[in-house]
């Protein structure tokens, strides 16, 4: 019986042994990106690989769910040759986790890695995720590298083109009906732009493939930053931005021509200063906010293609030394969550008929950040004006210029 035993916790520990080699070998596994197709199939990585030089478009810093704090960025290729090979776009998206993590000091970085820009558009030739002490993103998930995936090759100057163009034509062949574009007709335009046949015309397939020996490629990888991006490069094509009579006839007629000649003449301006932020990746449209705007202070509106929003002024552009530029989101998230609570409860108590009878559940405040504005819910209880006590709920709602709205309703 006791050699029965023996053999028995022998074979589990044998087990648990193959199990946790299993683990290790699987460290650099995918993780879940729904924006690019990943192959399943693992290919070894070249023994040698060339790091590529790069940009970084967008970055940002955050606390995940699990506390840790992250660095995510979008870098572009600052090479335009199509012979690059898989291992290097993948070496190179590592080192630049390698870098941007040292250099915000965070616990983990989640890079993609893209080719270099056409409009507002591009294609992703990479991603990977790093951290550094092997806890992964949630802190305990035992890995150093994850996600570790890449193309054969970026794209050539042929499909930059044809994807450029299939961007800034696409409007021009949308059914505002079914809001479907005729791709036919897209086509046949793209084709006669670029003086080819319709058949030739097509847009770049690339397909990321899971790196294989990613431990090994990472030995070969040292963290090195990036060249300094041309703020000009995140922009799109600023003229087909302008506003004309046609299009926009009633701001137009309330403008005049003279003023709407000067209001197109900064609205590149406008979009620059929004460009030069590391916030923003690239512009994806700009124009002129009617709601913020005066006769003698225009407010221009910036939205880029990672959402971030941008507001610039007629008055910032005329400062001589303006402040670097700042997104809605920077603006709103800049306020602790717990002193828009505190505001919001003195707001909420000020319109009471009976502030005194106020008396906030328990856990009763919540938030939300829309991306366009904090929202605060207080639930509480307080006497309306028949002395009756009832329950109720506030919100109030705040935008990067501070409180817009105050609501309250029964429950």
């Amino acid at each position: 019986m006791k050699i029965l035993k023996i053999l028995f916790y022998t074979v589990i520990a044998l087990m648990v042994i193959g199990m946790l080699s299993e683990r290790e070998e699987t460290d650099g596994a995918a993780m879940e990106n729904p924006k690019a197709q990943v192959s399943g199939n693992n290919v070894p990585a070249p023994p040698e690989a060339n790091l590529l030089p790069y940009t970084v478009l967008f970055e940002k810093q955050f606390k995940n769910e699990h506390g840790r704090s992250v660095v995510e960025a979008t870098i572009a290729l600052s090479e335009s040759e199509s012979s690059i090979d898989r291992a290097s776009l993948a070496a190179t998206c590592m080192a630049a986790s390698r870098y941007l993590l040292a250099e915000n000091k965070t616990d983990a970085a989640v890079l993609k890695l893209v080719d270099r820009r056409a409009s507002h558009s591009f294609y992703e030739l990479a991603h990977c995720s790093y951290a550094e002490d092997g806890r992964g993103l949630g802190g305990s998930d035992k890995w150093t590298w994850s996600g570790v995936a890449a193309a054969d090759r970026t794209t050539t100057a042929d499909e930059k083109a044809v994807y450029e163009l299939w961007n800034n034509l696409k409007i021009d062949h949308l059914n505002k009906k079914t809001l479907k574009v005729d791709e036919a007709a897209l086509t046949r335009a793209v084709a006669k732009k670029l003086k080819k046949k319709p058949e030739e015309i097509a847009l770049p397939d690339l397909e990321l493939h899971d790196m294989g020996d990613v431990k090994s490629l990472a030995k070969g990888v040292k963290g090195y930053g990036p060249l300094p991006v041309d703020p000009m490069d995140k922009l799109p094509d600023m003229e087909s931005q302008k506003m004309s009579k046609k299009g926009f006839p009633k701001l137009y007629a309330s403008l005049g021509a003279k003023r709407m000649e000067a209001v197109n003449a900064m609205l590149p301006e406008a979009a620059l200063r929004a460009a030069e932020s590391n916030t923003c990746d690239f512009v994806s449209t700009a124009g002129y906010s009617t709601s913020r705007s005066t006769k003698k202070n225009a407010v221009f509106y910036i939205d880029c293609v990672n959402e971030e929003r941008f507001y610039v002024s007629e008055a910032d552009l005329k400062n001589p030394n303006p402040a670097p530029a700042q997104s809605v989101r920077e603006k709103i998230l800049k306020t602790d969550a717990v002193d828009y609570w505190i505001h919001c409860e003195k707001q909420i108590k000020a319109r009471l008929q009976f502030p005194s009878t106020y008396d906030e559940d328990f856990l009763g405040k919540t938030d939300m950040f829309t991306g366009r504005a904090f929202i605060v819910q207080v639930k509480f209880e307080a006497k309306n004006g028949l002395g009756n006590t009832l329950p109720m709920l506030g919100r109030c709602e705040y935008n990067d210029q501070g409180l817009v709205d105050v609501t309250i309703v029964n429950r």
